[in-house]
């Protein structure tokens, strides 16, 4: 097949569903992308599939062309925007119990930003959405924030061999000749060597106080910090006492050395996309980024030592370190250090309870129970008459014959006329439309004694 990068039309999917459709009782799910355009697509969309069968119809908020949920480079559209297109779906249908599936990939985003669309994607329109559909949802996209894309664990973690894990990136430096450390006690309780070590935090997430005071003191002794990821920009604010940020970017545009520092030694082009960009504190230097002037490395002498923040952890994954210059970025970044120590409690590892979630699943976890109580409030106004057991199919032949049978009689004479004209001059099937009925009704019980009606079967049975 196919990779889901959106290549079907709304009419395909809708052919195929109607296939479908015609031949089971099971309600079923149609994945409708983005809703194949804008809020007016989106509404004939909804139609169209609702013609063909449809019981439930998902839509997803992923900007166009979009992208498998398991794809680096999603993006998502603006929620206002994707507030519309709910409501021309909801507006749409033509029965009240074809129910409408929201899904979000907000969760490839921050965490604050998850939370704030999970808020706006329940809103106060709620009572027409399921929040049971959404909660199914939540739970996909949490349990991938947990272990990663694929099997492997969690993502940027050095013990993780997913393609969004950074175990090839350990195993490199320590064929490169370096002692590589996995070490899961919390950043505050490394044993450090400031004159010989560099740490690295990929996608660290918020560090408490004391561990920003530890980090500091670190790389204040002489130490070297490599901080990866735009989750890692509180700390890298923290080291430079600026404000720093890393706003998302546009992931197919084309980044490149622009000073030539030993973090770059043997770098000239890099593979992955970039998803983040830092802005430009005061005291660092933006050592590489895109043609707009937007950084992507930021590199700086703190006290004696020095701190590398890459924005983005996908150059130095399993996924991507065998493309371009990747590799030599993912050496370079540690530079002349003779132990390199991965900070491994930042992804859970070495910590009980909620302490070993990461920042990602918490925020999940706390819009999961969000979203329970939405559902709960929901189902509460919902209380009605009980929905029927079967879909209603399309009238079955024998209602038909009957239907035409009935206009018949009720053309009359006209109707017998017609009787006399349709048949042949060799068959002896009698003019009269009463009898032409009896002889009909009767070729038809012997055509049922040899073939099964199954689903033609009306609901007060055969006559």
């Amino acid at each position: 097949g196919r990779s889901d990068v959106g290549l079907t039309t709304a009419t395909e999917v809708a052919d195929t569903l109607a296939h479908i459709t015609e031949r089971v009782r099971t309600p079923v799910i149609v994945d409708a992308d983005t809703g194949f355009g804008n809020a007016l697509n989106v509404q004939r969309t909804v139609r169209a599939f609702e013609r063909a069968g449809a019981a439930m119809i998902q839509l997803e908020d992923q900007t166009f062309p979009k992208r498998c949920g398991h794809l680096d480079g999603k993006g998502v559209v603006p929620v206002a925007e994707m507030q519309g297109k709910l409501r021309a779906a909801l507006d749409a249908r033509t029965r009240d119990t074809t129910l409408i599936l929201a899904r979000t990939d907000a969760l490839a985003l921050p965490a604050i930003a998850t939370l704030a669309a999970l808020g706006m994607l329940v809103y106060r329109q709620a009572s027409e959405l399921n929040p049971v559909a959404l909660v199914l949802a939540l739970l996909t996209e949490s349990w991938s924030s947990l272990v990663g894309t694929q099997p492997g664990g969690p993502p940027a973690s050095s013990f993780s061999t997913g393609d969004d894990g950074v175990q090839a990136w350990a195993e490199l430096l320590g064929r490169s000749g370096r002692e590589v450390q996995r070490d899961d006690a919390a950043v505050d309780r490394l044993e450090l060597d400031a004159s010989t070590d560099a740490l690295v935090l990929a996608d660290p997430g918020d560090l408490d106080e004391g561990e920003l005071a530890a980090v500091a003191a670190f790389v204040d002794a002489g130490g070297r910090v490599v901080a990866v990821g735009a989750s890692a920009a509180p700390l890298v604010a923290d080291l430079l006492d600026a404000a720093v940020e890393a706003p998302r970017a546009d992931p197919g545009a084309a980044v490149r050395p622009w000073l030539p520092v030993p973090e770059l030694a043997g770098v000239d082009k890099i593979a992955a996309g970039f998803d983040h960009r830092w802005s430009t504190p005061a005291g660092a230097l933006g050592a590489m980024g895109d043609a707009e002037g937007e950084p992507v490395l930021l590199v700086a002498d703190v006290g004696d030592g020095r701190l590398v923040a890459l924005s983005d952890v996908t150059p130095v994954t399993n996924g991507h370190l065998d493309q371009a210059d990747d590799a030599a970025l993912a050496l370079a970044l540690v530079g002349d250090a003779r132990r390199v120590v991965f900070a491994e409690s930042v992804h859970g590892f070495g910590q009980t309870g909620l302490g070993a979630l990461p920042d990602v699943a918490r925020a999940t976890g706390l819009a999961l129970l969000v979203a329970l109580a939405v559902g709960l409030w929901w189902a509460a106004g919902r209380f009605g008459p009980p929905e029927p057991l079967a879909r209603e199919l399309r009238p079955p032949r024998l209602d038909l014959v009957d239907a035409v049978a009935a206009d018949l009689d009720r053309a009359g004479a006209q109707g017998a006329d017609l009787v006399v004209g349709l048949r042949s001059p060799d068959d002896p099937t009698p003019a009269d439309l009463d009898a032409a009925l009896a002889i009909g009704a009767a070729a038809a019980g012997r055509a049922r004694t040899r073939w099964p009606t199954h689903d033609l079967e009306p609901p007060g049975g055969l006559p």
